[in-house]
């Protein structure tokens, strides 16, 4: 197991700490340096994820859709992340091609300064947002009910 850094488990504790007070109800793994809680969006429910690598510094976050993308609809689906992620500025979608999971990641190099309740807001809620936002277009792709192309527009315009 890699040695963590002392300022990763600062870190894990002031994102403990975080989500916490910020009601995110974590259930709390220290020996992985990972929370994980549930998010309910406007448009549903999402699994959650942080985790803190303490040889790195880095904190990952991730938010994954309640469904998996069917084998199916799997290249209409990529088509689909693949448009909603050009023009992200914060984070983007991942789909797991062998299983159909998707996800939307945010990260943060947090080598040298301390994880703040604006930098850990500023890496939680955009995933979580984007995840509800993107979610009934996904549905509809996966459904075979719009195209990726239709999908996108409907939800960016």
């Amino acid at each position: 197991m890699p040695e963590v850094t002392e300022q990763s488990q600062r870190a894990f504790d002031q994102l403990v700490t975080f989500l916490k007070e910020d009601g995110w109800g974590p259930e709390i793994d220290t020996e992985d340096m990972a929370c994980d809680m549930a998010y309910q969006g406007e448009n549903g429910r999402f699994a959650c994820v942080a985790r803190i690598d303490g040889a790195l510094d880095h904190l990952v976050f991730r938010t994954s859709a309640p469904v998996h993308m069917p084998q199916a609809t799997r290249l209409a689906g990529m088509e689909f992340l693949t448009r909603a992620n050009f023009g992200l500025h914060i984070g983007n979608f991942e789909m797991d091609v062998e299983d159909g999971e998707v996800r939307f990641k945010t990260s943060l190099d947090f080598e040298g300064t301390e994880l703040t309740p604006a930098l850990l807001k500023g890496i939680l809620y955009p995933a979580v947002e984007a995840m509800d936002t993107y979610l009934l277009g996904l549905m509809a792709v996966m459904s075979g009910a719009k195209s990726a192309a239709d999908a996108i527009r409907d939800i960016e315009a």
